[in-house]
């Protein structure tokens, strides 16, 4: 694909919580992407996993911009035109994304439906009240050049139309200059690999978080919440981009990083490695037997705490999950690449596999 080199267009829906962004911002790429537009996706909480939170940025709304302005040079660079992104920032003036042409747009919905989506995730009642009183007291305004949208009457397809129409090539604010780009950082990145339904995820984030209670600035980047491009599907995009999140996260004072997600088709550990020189790559593969795999599997289809964008299992018949397992069980039966190493996942906790991951890498 080549370089493009116009502004790239950027589509960020914000809005409180309950208002439709994850959904809408993922139906609106996948819409896209179907038809042909070159087109990336980011939910904006997937680049500001950095704590400590840095000195004077306690919700890390300038941390998630400037980590996104950077990934932004990488897009641009392998030719993608447009990313749709979602999720919260700062009231008032909209991000600044150089060389990024950006249309805001401001998400609300009736009080009352809030309170049916916000139940409908599992919330306490007192936090429901909370968001739910935090939306009304807020009036959307729109940003700089953006919109406001009411997701209260009409279906996911119509509202997807709508944000479709309302972003032809000139629509928002074009803003100057270049991406920035951070210089290579040292420190010790840790990535958690192995077939679906491992647990990898759930093992990576009892890690990270020992880590963070230590008060350890450190990162946390799922690679497959970065690769979400219409050219990336067994490539290294996703890696790219994490790379770039990590050299980020160092510039404001991060030491290590914990990241998780399959390895790139046909990756070597000095490939990988390089892309993050010269902090130093560690790679461990968790491993479970094939019944555990499908008993996962089968458990996934409940979802979690948090869903994340593209969770083909979320929801999904038995029948899917199987499918899935199976692919997981074929996937680790795969040779091991050189230098990585193997943890077995089968009958210890999460937290317990943490533990002895930690221990091998000697944090």
């Amino acid at each position: 694909m080549a370089e493009n080199r116009e502004g790239l267009r950027v589509l960020w829906l914000t809005g409180p919580p309950g208002t439709g962004k994850s959904t809408l911002a993922w139906s609106v790429y996948q819409r896209l992407a179907d038809d042909g537009a070159r087109v990336a996706h980011v939910d904006i909480d997937q680049l500001g996993m950095c704590y400590p939170a840095p000195d004077g940025d306690p919700h890390r709304y300038a941390l998630k911009t400037r980590a996104l302005a950077v990934m932004t040079r990488l897009l641009r660079e392998r030719g993608v035109e447009r990313l749709v992104v979602s999720g919260v920032t700062e009231s008032g003036p909209a991000p600044v994304l150089p060389g990024c042409r950006l249309l805001m747009v401001g998400l609300t919905a009736e009080s009352e439906l809030l309170r049916e989506r916000l139940v409908a995730r599992g919330l306490p009642s007192a936090e429901v009240a909370a968001q739910v009183g935090e939306a009304g007291a807020e009036v959307p305004e729109p940003a700089d050049g953006g919109l406001v949208l009411d997701t209260s009457a009409a279906a996911v397809p119509d509202l997807v139309d709508r944000l479709v129409d309302a972003w032809p090539p000139s629509a928002g604010v074009l803003a100057a200059g270049s991406p920035p780009d951070p210089e290579p950082a040292d420190g010790e990145i840790l990535w958690l690999t192995g077939p679906r339904c491992v647990g990898k995820s759930t093992v990576g984030w009892d890690a990270v978080m020992s880590q963070w209670q230590s008060a350890r600035r450190t990162g946390f980047a799922d690679v497959g919440q970065l690769s979400f491009a219409d050219d990336a599907e067994g490539g290294t995009l996703g890696v790219e981009q994490t790379a770039a999140l990590w050299r980020t996260f160092a510039a404001d004072g991060a030491q290590r990083m914990v990241l998780v997600g399959a390895l790139p088709d046909g990756a070597d550990l000095p490939g990988l490695a390089s892309l993050f020189s010269p902090a130093r790559l560690t790679v461990m593969r968790l491993e479970a037997s094939p019944a555990t795999l499908r008993e996962r599997a089968q458990r996934r289809r409940a979802g979690g705490p948090a869903v994340l964008a593209g969770d083909d299992l979320l929801g999904q018949p038995a029948e899917v999950a199987e499918r899935i397992a199976d692919r997981a069980i074929s996937e680790q039966a795969r040779p091991v690449p050189d230098g990585v190493v193997r943890i077995d996942a089968d009958d210890a906790s999460p937290d317990a596999v943490a533990k002895e991951v930690l221990a091998r890498v000697g944090w």
